[in-house]
């Protein structure tokens, strides 16, 4: 999720100016003033927009017939407030990235198995696959964010499995694909690599063993309900004492 993407959600929520710009700044950082305020304006701009939708959308339900069912949001992710909770959104998540991953690098002649068995078995290799310093499931926060405070929409992050690394680390995929490159593997020895563009398979293998080396994050508000993940450098978390 982009930042504007998060602040779209949130002015859909109802969201003020402030709390939008803090939950920005949470996930990326805002470095000096000048961003802060194009920040500012920018999520302004975005809740004139959000609010002439919200009129757009009410007068179209006042002129619609009353037996019409007006459309209905998409319900929310219940929160995760137990550890178990938290293992079984991961789950989830996995489930549905190995299994992409494994429809595309599937080979029936050299993977002795069905996608949905070869996606299991990963899955559970990654449940189990230790890497890093920070265990699975740990409450942490941006540094000098101010999250945990009333002002800062995102209250907590907690470590999540970081499918990057396992991949880079057991190469599951490598030499199953021969169009483009695994997403995980060790840059291409000849000079062609395993795709059309050697640069650009080149460019992917570098981006994800970047993000092998990170620590992949899932953010949540203060009830628990998950806002957005993605990678941050252990650097620039700490954890939360209970």
């Amino acid at each position: 999720m982009t930042p504007m993407d998060l602040a779209r959600k949130l002015a859909l929520e109802g969201k003020s100016s402030d709390q939008i710009v803090m939950a920005i700044h949470a996930i990326s950082p805002l470095l000096n003033e000048e961003a802060i305020l194009t920040c500012q304006r920018a999520v302004n701009n975005l809740i004139n927009e959000v609010n002439a939708e919200k009129t757009a959308a009410t007068l179209a339900v006042l002129a619609t017939p009353a037996k019409a069912t007006p459309p209905q949001p998409e319900p929310k992710a219940a929160p995760a407030t137990t550890p178990q909770d938290f293992l079984n959104q991961e789950i989830s998540r996995l489930t549905e990235r190995l299994n992409a991953l494994c429809e595309r690098y599937f080979d029936p002649s050299e993977v002795w198995t069905t996608i949905t068995e070869w996606r299991d078995n990963l899955v559970n290799n990654l449940i189990t696959f230790e890497v890093g310093t920070m265990e699975i499931g740990t409450k942490v926060r941006l540094k000098n964010s101010n999250q945990g405070t009333p002002r800062v929409y995102v209250d907590h992050g907690k470590v999540a499995y970081n499918v990057e690394a396992f991949i880079t680390s057991e190469k599951p995929f490598d030499g199953l694909d021969h169009t483009a490159p695994p997403v995980a593997t060790e840059l291409p020895e000849n000079e062609f690599g395993y795709g059309i563009d050697p640069q650009v398979d080149i460019d992917r293998a570098k981006h994800t063993q970047a993000q092998a080396g990170l620590v992949y994050i899932v953010w949540y508000a203060v009830d628990g309900t998950k806002v957005t993940e993605g990678w941050h450098n252990a650097e620039t978390i700490e954890v939360v004492k209970p």
